[in-house]
């Protein structure tokens, strides 16, 4: 069996007969599969609502939960049928919330980027929200797990005006230590940046190779496979800060891992540092238990997807 091309397409000789092969099969494999969301909420009658969706590709959203009433905030999960992206796949999801507006967003279970082809492309996810004055966005997705021999390309961006506030983290997982796989090729590119009014609050880039010197050097990761940020928009006294540190340390000493608490002037930063996503996770929702009160006025409610 001979293959050759032609302009039209390629064929492959099969006996004394060319049969034209369906390049656009090849095409898409070698594309992957774009999925993306734009979604828009409001407040409108003194309720958050979902004011517009849309979305293409295998990527949606499930009904608006408001687990603390009808004029509480607006939770609302991201679906990913496929489970997770293979080589070339591309999610870009865009945000905007409205004055006023106040909705939380998570998945209802860990992202995957899984091993990559011998095609040298990433796989490519997008997160951009435009949060607009008085309005409140919570983006707690679950964590990220990246498969050896993934390519991943992971950027948030969320764009503050105003007085908009937010809470904000992201979590990786390399490889799988359970499965007794450690991330010895490929890569994840990893971004998060906030900003208000244009000017950067935070910025961050990591860029982690596979089996690279930095995921087991002192300096770097030292050997631990979950790393996360968590960024809330509030300033913290100092009697305050000193209590959420020791708060989350005795969780650590507990858990295992490591944290790290800043006060980078209106802006808190909680680093966490282990072996464990859902280690990493609880402590998280710890502080975020403890501060989104001060963010919201009101207690925090979990999403029920955490606890399925």
């Amino acid at each position: 069996m001979n293959f050759g091309s032609q302009k039209t397409g390629m064929y492959f000789a099969c006996g004394n007969r060319m049969i034209r092969l369906n390049t656009s099969i090849l095409d898409e494999a070698q594309r992957g599969w774009h999925g993306g969301l734009e979604l828009a909420l409001d407040r409108r009658g003194g309720r958050n609502r979902v004011a517009q969706v849309k979305h293409w590709g295998p990527l949606r959203i499930q009904r608006p939960f408001y687990p603390q009433g009808p004029d509480g905030e607006c939770h609302l999960y991201l679906l990913h049928p496929p489970g997770g992206m293979v080589t070339g796949d591309r999610l870009d999801i865009a945000m905007t919330l409205s004055s006023g507006a106040h909705g939380l967003l998570t998945t209802p279970s860990a992202g995957k980027l899984y091993r990559g082809n011998d095609s040298a492309v990433s796989q490519v996810q997008s997160v951009v929200a435009r949060v607009q004055g008085d309005s409140f966005l919570e983006w707690l997705p679950q964590e990220t797990i990246v498969f050896d021999g993934a390519r991943g390309e992971s950027n948030v961006r969320v764009e503050l005006d105003g007085n908009a506030r937010c809470a904000v983290w992201d979590m990786v997982c390399l490889g799988r230590p359970a499965s007794g796989e450690s991330f010895t090729r490929g890569y994840l590119r990893q971004g998060l940046a906030l900003y208000r009014d244009g000017e950067p609050l935070y910025l961050e880039r990591n860029d982690l190779g596979g089996g690279g010197e930095l995921l087991n050097a002192p300096w770097g990761l030292d050997g631990c496979s979950v790393s996360g940020t968590f960024l809330l928009t509030l300033g913290l006294d100092r009697n305050r800060l000193g209590d959420l540190r020791e708060e989350l340390k005795a969780r650590v000493l507990l858990l295992g891992g490591r944290v790290a608490v800043s006060d980078l002037g209106g802006l808190v930063a909680i680093r966490y540092l282990g072996k464990s996503a859902a280690h990493g996770r609880s402590l998280f929702i710890c502080a975020w238990r403890r501060l989104r009160p001060m963010l919201a006025g009101v207690e925090a409610v979990e999403p029920r997807i955490w606890h399925t």
